[in-house]
């Protein structure tokens, strides 16, 4: 019996429902604070709207972002930041925002000794000589932050940091600055930065003799016939609305890590509806999830993300927050007036039969100038969103594809004007 595709009528189980009121700035806690930082900048920095594939951590970069937040003096910086007014930053509450984009680095923390999945680094390493105890307490408090030595070694800060990041990541990210030219690397003066590894297993794996050969439209409206496809009939939590699709499929659980795949795709496949995605409805999905499990007919292309690099980050952050963060804010780290920050995180990471395998580095860097009985059919095969989900909601890695740069392809990609049926 054929699958049955999501269906707009399908059943009053599936009706859109009213998504839930925000809160008023004046009630908003830490934690509303930060999620709502994190929504604005989620498919901001994916540009769900534009036409390639791009790589995005959140996790990763909020450890950057909140320990560039803390070596701020002048509150009305970091206020506007976080889109709260400038009075409303008490003490309090600048310690349980600090507490609240730390904790996942606090809960991570790459201990050699432990048996984790998920292991967060955070660091910091400076040419300047800053005398701040309580400064360097805060860091290792609320972001577990391991100070780099770049004394007496004959390298310049650049290289410690990148020699530090193959160390963590085990080879696999070479450098983080691989951007910059010999010159610029010398003028590297502070970095604060984070690396993110992660290795997870499914909870019910695919079976490599299942993957097959599918068909992928592109947000240009081309199609690439011979994308590799993980196919598995099993009991999923899924959720619609009138648009959108999701599925979720738990990963095995290790040390009382939570952690699920979300896909979510447009229920009629199409080039461009995922540009109407928006954080209210991917968090309404998210949350509703939890709520029904069928059994699905899932194909989930396999994913492999080589050497994605985004070094503009800083610039779209100002941008989305509507703030203007500079080198000479981060004051207690000693930066100059007339230095440049940037932001950049470089990731790989791969979702295949097995699970998902990553090593993510990001870094704030200071340079000196210088129901049903048939199964439902959830097959990922246009413009989508993926993300890697622990049980709080945060997004270890998230991934709009728009076309086949992330995609595994069985032989050189085959692209085509039109639909073309695959056969064989």
């Amino acid at each position: 019996m054929d699958a049955i595709p999501f269906d707009p009528g399908m059943s009053a189980l599936f009706q859109r429902t009213n998504l839930p009121d925000t809160a008023s700035p004046a009630t908003l806690s830490a934690s509303d604070i930060v999620k709502t930082m994190v929504d604005k900048l989620s498919l901001e920095l994916l540009d769900i709207k534009g036409n390639k594939s791009k790589a995005l951590s959140l996790v990763s970069l909020l450890q950057a972002l909140g320990m560039a937040l803390l070596s701020m003096t002048d509150d009305t910086i970091v206020a506007s930041a976080l889109g709260i007014s400038p009075g409303s930053l008490t003490q309090d509450l600048k310690d349980k925002i600090h507490t609240e984009l730390g904790k996942c680095a606090v809960k991570h923390s790459n201990d050699p000794d432990s048996d984790q999945s998920i292991r967060i680094t955070n660091f910091i390493g400076s040419t300047f000589c800053y005398d701040n105890e309580q400064y360097e307490q805060s860091l290792s408090k609320y972001y577990k932050t391991k100070k780099l030595d770049n004394n007496n070694n004959g390298k310049n800060l650049a290289d410690t940091i990148d020699s530090f990041v193959h160390d963590k990541t085990e080879g696999e990210i070479d450098t983080v600055f691989g951007h910059l030219t010999e010159s610029q690397r010398h003028k590297v003066e502070a970095a604060l930065g984070s690396v993110m590894n992660f290795q997870i297993d499914w909870d019910e794996r695919f079976s490599e003799d299942d993957t097959e050969k599918g068909l992928f439209q592109c947000a240009d409206g081309t199609f690439i016939n011979n994308v590799l496809m993980m196919c598995k009939t099993e009991v999923l939590n899924v959720a619609t609305d009138g648009n959108f699709a999701a599925i979720a499929k738990e990963f095995r659980s290790a040390n009382g890590e939570d952690l699920k795949l979300v896909a979510i795709k447009p229920r009629k496949s199409s080039a461009t509806a995922i540009n109407n995605l928006n954080s209210e409805t991917i968090n309404h999905l998210i949350d509703k999830l939890k709520n029904v499990e069928m059994e699905v007919e899932l194909k989930l292309p396999k994913i492999d993300i080589t050497n994605s690099c985004n070094t503009e980050l800083l610039d779209k952050i100002n941008q989305v927050l509507g703030t203007s963060i500079k080198a000479q804010d981060l004051s207690k780290l000693g930066t100059q007036s007339d230095d440049q920050l940037h932001i950049v995180q470089k990731i790989k990471a791969s979702i295949n039969e097995k699970g998902a395998r990553g090593s993510i580095a990001t870094a704030a860097v200071d340079i000196g100038r210088s129901l049903f009985i048939d199964p439902i059919c959830f097959d990922f095969n246009c413009p989508g969103y993926i993300a890697i989900v622990d049980r709080e909601g945060n997004r270890l890695l998230e991934l709009v594809i728009k076309d086949g740069q992330f995609l595994v392809h069985d032989g050189p990609p085959m692209v085509t004007d039109s639909y073309v049926a695959f056969k064989g």
